[in-house]
């Protein structure tokens, strides 16, 4: 089972090849605030996404502070942690730190 954030870049392309696969059952994406604050470039792909939870309880809050929430509900659901990130991605570089607290299998993937 694969879950994500809906995020644009790597995690759209998490997603998009998760749907691909034809095993839209073996995908969750969790959304750190509501369907409405997602840009409009990715909106579109979320509507294919059938277990899709939002955060609409965040739309106050910073995005920063709203993905932390997000990515700490996140962990909680899984055993281990994949990430793609730059070295200066805070937000990433911070779930890692709490996945490997919580002794998760990390794995970093750093694109710079």
């Amino acid at each position: 089972h694969m879950y994500t954030s809906g995020a644009v870049g790597t995690h759209a392309a998490a997603i998009k090849g998760a749907l691909r696969a034809e095993r839209p059952d073996l995908l969750t994406v969790v959304l750190p605030q509501s369907m409405d604050k997602q840009p409009p470039e990715i909106q579109d792909l979320l509507k294919e996404v059938t277990d899709l939870i939002t955060m609409p309880q965040n739309d106050e809050m910073s995005l920063e502070m709203s993905s932390r929430i997000c990515n700490s509900y996140l962990l909680s659901q899984t055993d281990q942690l994949i990430s793609f990130a730059f070295h200066d991605s805070t937000t990433v570089n911070e779930a890692t730190k709490e996945a490997k607290k919580l002794d998760m299998l990390v794995t970093a993937l750093y694109l710079d």
